[in-house]
């Protein structure tokens, strides 16, 4: 490298010839001088940044970056604020688009300690209520499968969109989720509705005898007295007077046997004791939101009362219609566990009330009743089944008020038999029988005191 040297009196200057770099000495300022310092600092952050192009990017990248980042975070969380602090103002939900191509699908509502597997893929998300967000699943053709102990495997083939051939999955649309602006959404189904029928034998036994033991448990007695109702052997609603005191027995049969004609006549999902077209004798999937590991189901129980005289040797039966009964099914450590729901999830957790609402609903009118009047119902029971289930009906007027005098209706079913207990209840349903002093007591009593209510 070479350089030429120029000596002068007051100041020396360095000049280099061209090359990769470039040094400038410059005299700093003096420490004394802090405005001219001040205001040298700007322009030299400036120069730092704006340099050519390439540098520019590479040394404004990073900062750039982190600013985009935070400004990104701010956007998002104040949304995230005005929306929620929008719900709580106005109770909306925000609408949430997902545009719809026949690719959003809901899953089938089955015991929830299984597992969904498409294509051989677990899912990891399978919404089954309408209440929750659509899948949005891949064009093509699928396989659905649902593993669960101790059931057979469940499987089934489909397309998206639907209507390709060769479909095993049974679809059908429903509607997505409220604050889902999707203009459909298809339900997925496997070809049979799951009952204890994709079960092992020896398993279909263990949950029904699992099922029947909790039903044993409400197993109760009472005594009829001289001169009581009770329902009497003849098969159907007939009844008659005590004569002498009876023993009865009350236990509620689960009812399996499908080889026999079904008998369900009161409070029903669907023809006969079905839901969906699958009959319930053999265990029906309802259409609940599942709350933990469970299979809420429905089954079907009859009431039995077997009646013994306590003078004579006189023993018969007497059976009721078949009813209706949900419970909430699990399966733990290689065993059935059956249990009742919460007794307010629906009045068919309570089995010795459920025939007295299906009596009360077997009358198409009451009399008294005028047009915009309408019933309104609740019913207890004691710990000892057997002593009756109570009724208490208000009839409402247009504006949801209690009307006289009518008010407080108070009915009682015991032994079979449904029973005015009161001057209302005679006014709406003057047909029925009265209840004698002995029975009101022992209406009152176990609506003071319930075992269950609903």
């Amino acid at each position: 490298m070479q350089h030429n040297e120029h000596e002068n009196n007051d100041e020396h200057s360095w000049e280099f010839s061209p090359g990769v770099h470039e040094v400038e000495i410059c005299e700093l300022p003096s420490a004394g001088n802090e405005g001219d310092q001040e205001r040298r600092v700007l322009p030299r952050l400036l120069a730092w940044g704006l340099q050519d192009p390439q540098t520019t990017l590479r040394r404004w990248r990073w900062p750039l970056t982190a600013l985009t980042c935070l400004a990104l975070a701010l956007l998002l969380f104040s949304s995230q604020a005005l929306t929620a602090f929008w719900q709580l103002a106005t109770g909306s939900t925000p609408l949430v688009a997902l545009s719809s191509h026949g690719d959003l699908f809901y899953f089938p509502n089955l015991p929830t300690w299984g597992r969904f597997w498409l294509d051989g893929r677990p899912l990891s998300y399978t919404p089954t209520a309408s209440g929750q967000l659509p899948l949005r699943l891949p064009r093509g053709a699928h396989r659905l499968t649902w593993q669960a102990e101790p059931f057979y495997p469940q499987s089934c083939t489909f397309s998206v969109p639907p209507g390709g051939k060769g479909q095993t999955c049974g679809i059908h649309a429903m509607q997505p989720a409220p604050g889902v602006s999707a203009g459909s959404a298809f339900q997925l189904s496997f070809s049979a509705p799951l009952s204890l029928q994709q079960l092992p034998p020896e398993q279909q036994k263990a949950l029904i005898s699992a099922t029947q033991a909790l039903l044993d448990t409400l197993q109760s007695k009472e005594t009829v007295q001289p001169g009581e109702w009770y329902q009497s052997p003849l098969y159907g609603d007939s009844f008659q007077r005590a004569t002498q005191p009876l023993s009865a027995q009350l236990r509620f049969l689960l009812s399996t046997n499908i080889s026999t004609l079904a008998n369900c006549l009161g409070v029903t999902w669907g023809e006969g004791c079905s839901i969906a077209g699958a009959d319930c004798r053999l265990f029906c999937t309802l259409p609940w939101p599942a709350t933990g590991n469970e299979w809420d189901v429905a089954a079907i129980m009859q009431p039995l009362w077997s009646y013994v005289g306590i003078r004579t040797a006189t023993t018969f039966t007497a059976r009721s219609h078949e009813d209706f009964v949900t419970f909430r099914v699990s399966w733990q450590q290689a065993n059935w566990q059956v249990s009742f729901h919460e007794q307010s999830a629906s009045i068919f957790e309570n089995p010795g009330c459920i025939t007295t609402v299906d009596t009360l609903l077997r009358y198409s009118s009451y009399p008294p009743l005028q047009e915009q009047q309408e019933l309104s119902w609740s019913f207890f029971s004691g710990a000892n089944r057997a002593s009756g289930c109570v009724a208490l009906g208000n009839v409402l007027g247009p504006a949801g008020i209690s009307l006289s005098p009518f008010a407080d209706a108070l009915f009682l079913q015991r032994f079979g038999v449904l029973l005015a207990a009161n001057r209302a209840a005679h006014r709406l349903l003057p047909a029925l029988p009265q209840a004698s002093l002995n029975e009101q007591s022992i209406a009152m009593a176990i609506m003071d005191n319930p075992a269950a209510a609903s």
